[in-house]
């Protein structure tokens, strides 16, 4: 950078033994300062120009010149009042929140901590949804304990902790409903049609009555 000033290029020239900073040499430095300047959503989109000053400005200009405080606004507002939609999985859900929450943190849209975080997160969850109501009643009962106690921080629910408990629960359902498909598999096989005397399927299943066959 102080190579492109008019007195340092005179200095330079005056002394024929120091080697002139290259371009790329000019460059480099120019994204080693930017990027330490930077934080956030812009750090994110600079750190993939470590050496590439030019390229980190255009890169930046282009993604980040159309974060207006009015769009900070909408994310944070988008998040407040994201709900789980109707048979929505809950690990569904939790993903498109943790990904807007990101967005909204590398963004600077918000300063959420963890406890509000996870408050606002069981808020948009569907209770009563039968699958999830039991345990989303039992992690809005802990919360309510940890405020009637002041736990400390590090003693509270986490979004890790509330996100594990879902998936978990999901994984256990998603097997409980394939063992009770093959249950049902091996059940249709003993089936006899009083149509055709055929086994695997029953009268109104069956192809011949029908007439497809």
């Amino acid at each position: 950078i102080l190579g492109l000033h008019a007195k340092t290029k005179m200095i330079l020239g005056s002394y024929p033994k120091i080697k002139r900073p290259k371009d790329d040499y000019v460059n480099a430095a120019l994204a080693t300062f930017i990027l330490a300047k930077l934080k956030g959503h812009a750090r994110t989109i600079a750190i993939s120009h470590l050496s590439d000053g030019v390229g980190m400005i255009k890169d930046l200009r282009r993604h980040c010149s159309h974060i207006t405080p009015q769009i900070k606004l909408d994310t944070f507002q988008k998040l407040l009042t994201l709900k789980q939609s109707k048979n929505e999985a809950s690990t569904h859900y939790l993903a498109r929140w943790r990904r807007l929450y990101n967005l909204g943190i590398q963004m600077q849209a918000f300063d959420m901590d963890e406890t509000a975080a996870v408050d606002c997160v069981l808020k948009g969850m569907d209770k009563y949804m039968p699958i999830y109501t039991n345990l989303i009643a039992t992690l809005m009962a802990r919360r309510q304990h940890e405020e009637a106690l002041k736990l400390p921080k590090e003693q509270r629910l986490t979004l890790t902790a509330i996100e594990d408990a879902f998936i978990d629960l999901d994984t256990s359902l998603a097997q409980d409903k394939k063992n009770e498909g093959a249950h049902s598999a091996m059940t249709n096989r003993n089936i006899i049609c009083n149509y055709c005397g055929h086994k695997g399927h029953k009268e109104f299943e069956c192809r011949k009555k029908r007439g497809i066959c």
